[in-house]
Parts: structure tokens; C-alpha cells; sequence
């Protein structure tokens, strides 16, 4: 139970996909306009002059992108869902031989299973940039 003078703060973003399962709880509160809402419109997960802000933005506003245009904060590199892993393992293995920090690689994978997947991927990050210590015990 909760006490009648409670208040619940809903943390959400509306942008967002929408629901796997049945019903869109969150996005009928937003839609009825009866309860008070913040946006928050400040970035902070990307650096000033990212590249992907821009995208997100165009992307949000329907406005057409070239995900295929180089810049210096993202590529794009054409291949197979199969290839996936061992081109992340080749990029990362790269950035980091070149000095990049762990904090300086974001890597985005769209689901978890299959060979693209977030399970897969996770492990070829892990091997390149927090590979298993032969002495050390560690939970799976």
C-alpha cells in the first residue's frame, strides 16, 4: 500500500520504442496532459559537437540521414550481421592500441540475441578490454 500523501515520479523518455507487451501506460500519462511533466532537452551522454546528437535529432523530426557519412565520432562500415563481431573486435582492438580509454568506445548493438547481438558483442568487448586473469576468480 502506498500512503495517500505519496508522490511517484515517472522517469521516462517519450521518444522511445513503444511497449513489447500490452497497453502504453506511459505514454497515455503523457498524452492525457493531466499531470504536471519536465522535458529535459540538455545532452549529456555525448560530447559537444557529436555527431550523434545531430543524427538523433533528424532522426526524431523524421528528416532524412546518411548513416554511410564519416565523421570523427562515428562511421559506418557495410557487412553482414555474421561479420559484426569480429569488425567490432578489429575497431575497438585498434582504438585501443591507438590510446583510446574504455570510457572513449560506445558500441550499439539493436538486440540481444544472434550473432550481432548485445550477449556476443558483450563478450568480444569484454576479451579485448577486461579479459579474464588466470588467477582471479570471477562470477558468470
Amino acid at each position: 500500500a502506498v500512503p495517500i500523501d505519496a508522490q511517484i515520479i515517472l522517469v521516462g523518455d517519450e521518444d522511445q520504442l513503444p511497449s513489447v507487451g500490452p497497453g502504453q501506460v506511459f505514454k497515455d500519462l503523457i498524452d492525457a496532459k493531466v499531470i504536471p511533466r519536465v522535458n529535459l532537452t540538455e545532452v549529456y551522454r555525448q560530447q559537444d559537437g557529436s555527431s550523434i546528437i545531430e543524427l538523433a535529432h533528424k532522426m526524431k523530426l523524421g528528416q532524412p540521414i546518411d548513416i554511410t557519412e564519416r565523421f570523427h565520432d562515428r562511421s559506418f562500415i557495410p557487412c553482414t550481421a555474421e561479420q559484426i563481431p569480429d569488425l567490432v573486435d578489429k575497431v575497438v582492438s585498434s582504438a585501443v592500441k591507438k590510446g583510446y580509454d574504455m570510457s572513449d568506445i560506445q558500441v550499439l548493438a539493436p538486440m540481444y540475441r544472434g550473432s550481432a547481438g548485445i550477449k556476443r558483442l558483450n563478450k568480444v568487448l569484454q576479451d579485448i578490454l577486461n579479459p579474464k586473469a588466470e588467477d582471479a576468480r570471477e562470477i558468470e
